[in-house]
């Protein structure tokens, strides 16, 4: 029972703590750009975002993630645009659903 209801709270825990954060980017300017990848650390991630220049990712509350973008093309890829850090806020929620 003990072990039940510790693996409930966990679960709580992990999908009350999922926060979605948004980032854009301008589009480069060289022709010859495909698509984009978005690399993270924190959870060392990397997204390929096609040729979207906007993508969305889970991140924990109260954490502090570096975020960073590569341009690339057929043949190679960029080095790291500027990283940006970002820490994330505690997320307001419905007293009935905080725990």
């Amino acid at each position: 029972m003990v072990l039940k209801t510790i693996l409930i709270i966990l679960l709580f825990t992990v999908i009350a703590y999922a926060e979605p954060v948004t980032l854009a980017w301008d589009r480069n300017a060289e022709s010859s750009v495909i698509g984009y990848k978005l690399s993270y650390w924190k959870k060392e991630a990397v997204v390929d975002t096609g040729n979207e220049t906007m993508v969305t990712v889970d991140v924990t509350p109260l954490e502090e993630y570096m975020f960073a973008v590569q341009a690339y093309t057929a043949d190679d890829i960029n080095d790291y645009s500027e990283k940006i850090t970002y820490t994330v806020p505690q997320p307001s929620c419905n007293v009935s659903l905080c725990h």
